[in-house]
C-alpha cells in the first residue's frame, strides 16, 4: 500500500472521528443553553443522513482520486456529490413556499456560534489539501479544497433551512433537526406576554432572547435583515396590542 494512501486513510479516520465528536459536542451546547425546554422527537432527518452518507463517499472519492492521480474515479462520488445538491434544492424550495405566511415569521438560529467544530473540520481538509498540492505540484490535491468549500456550503444551508424558530400570532415552534439525526420540535401556543429582546452584534447576526410568562426564556444567536428585524419588533407589537398587521 503506498505511503500516502495509508496516511490518508490515517486523516480520513481521524476526520470521521473528529465528525462524531463534533456532532456529540454541539448536542451539549446545545442542551446547557437551553435547559427544561421540552422537545417532541420526531421523525429521522433525512437531510442529516443524506449529508453525512453523500459527503463521507464523496471525501473518500476524492482522496483516492488525489493518491492515485485517477479522474475517472471521481465518477463513483457523483451520487454522494448529487444527493445533498438535490436534498438543499428540496429545503430551499420547501422554505420559500412556506414564506409566503405574511403572519408567521422565521428566525434561523446563526450555525457558526454552535457549530464552529464542523467549520474547522471543513478548513482541515482544504488546508491539507493545499498543502499536499505545494508539496506534489500535482493538481489533484486541490479537489479537496473544493470538497471543503462544498462542505462548508452544505453544512450551512442544512442547519439554516432545519433549525428555526417559527414565531405566528397563535403559536410558538421551535425546531432543531440538523445536524441531529431526528427532528425536535418545541411548540406552544403564544401569548400576548410573549416578548422579543434583541440586540445586534454585528451585520446580519443578532442576539435574540424570547421571554414569555410562566415559560422558561430561550437564548440564541440568530441570522437576519434589518426588515426581517423590522417585522419581528411590528409582529410584537400588534399581538400585545391586539391590533391586526397591515397587509
Amino acid at each position: 500500500m503506498p505511503t500516502g494512501l495509508t496516511l490518508w486513510i490515517v486523516f480520513f479516520t481521524l476526520w470521521l472521528y473528529a465528525l462524531q465528536r463534533a456532532t456529540h459536542r454541539a448536542f451539549t451546547v446545545e442542551r446547557d443553553h437551553m435547559p427544561g425546554i421540552p422537545f417532541e422527537p420526531g421523525p429521522i432527518s433525512a437531510a442529516t443522513l443524506v449529508f453525512h452518507l453523500g459527503l463521507t463517499t464523496v471525501l473518500l472519492v476524492v482522496i483516492l482520486s488525489s493518491v492515485y492521480q485517477d479522474a475517472q474515479m471521481l465518477w463513483f462520488g457523483l451520487p454522494g456529490f448529487l444527493a445533498p445538491v438535490i436534498q438543499g434544492v428540496v429545503l430551499m424550495m420547501e422554505h420559500s413556499s412556506q414564506a409566503g405566511a405574511r403572519t408567521t415569521r422565521r428566525i434561523s438560529p446563526h450555525w457558526i456560534t454552535e457549530q464552529w467544530p464542523f467549520a474547522l473540520l471543513g478548513l482541515s481538509v482544504g488546508v491539507a489539501g493545499a498543502a499536499w498540492w505545494a508539496l506534489t505540484g500535482s493538481q489533484f490535491p486541490l479537489l479537496l479544497v473544493g470538497f471543503s468549500a462544498f462542505f462548508l456550503t452544505t453544512f450551512r444551508l442544512f442547519f439554516t433551512y432545519q433549525n428555526e424558530i417559527s414565531v405566528s400570532p397563535t403559536t410558538f415552534e421551535y425546531v432543531r433537526s440538523f445536524p441531529r439525526l431526528r427532528t425536535f420540535t418545541h411548540r406552544r401556543p403564544r401569548t400576548k406576554a410573549l416578548g422579543m429582546r434583541i440586540l445586534r452584534r454585528r451585520r446580519g447576526v443578532y442576539d435574540l432572547r424570547i421571554i414569555e410568562s410562566g415559560q422558561r426564556e430561550i437564548e440564541l444567536t440568530a441570522c437576519f435583515s434589518s426588515r426581517e428585524h423590522l417585522d419581528l419588533q411590528l409582529e410584537d407589537y400588534f399581538v400585545r396590542t391586539e391590533q391586526k398587521a397591515p397587509l
